[in-house]
């Protein structure tokens, strides 16, 4: 059993170990983690814990309520889930389709934030 807010707590301190700045739960937990850039962009992360895809995905109609206040938005999904069920992935970007926001792999994530800062972008 997952205690709430456990993958949260594990991303949030390995993107701070990339040197970036992360805050937990920003503007009353529109979102999870709120990750900034050295060049001041802001990506916003949302983790979601669901077993069930199609579930979820009904859920997924937004980003989060309000104007963004970032440049790109995730939904980070925690790669167990994806073990215990490949088509994970697919199911969920079939039922939720938006340019507003990518759904990812928490450790996709990790490698996107990481190949961004190492690009001279951070």
């Amino acid at each position: 059993m997952i205690a709430p807010g456990v993958y949260e707590l594990t991303l949030a301190r390995r993107i701070e170990a990339m040197g970036l700045s992360c805050q937990l739960w920003p503007f009353y937990d529109r979102y999870d983690l709120r990750v900034v850039f050295e060049n001041g962009e802001v990506w916003a992360i949302d983790v979601k814990d669901w077993k069930h895809p199609h579930l979820l995905g009904r859920r997924l109609t937004t980003f989060a309520d309000g104007a963004p206040d970032w440049q790109r938005a995730f939904f980070a999904i925690p790669d167990a889930r994806v073990s215990e069920n490949r088509s994970y992935l697919a199911t969920l970007r079939n039922l939720v389709r938006s340019d507003d926001f990518a759904i990812v792999t928490i450790s996709d994530l990790l490698h996107t934030i990481g190949r961004r800062k190492e690009a001279g972008h951070a």
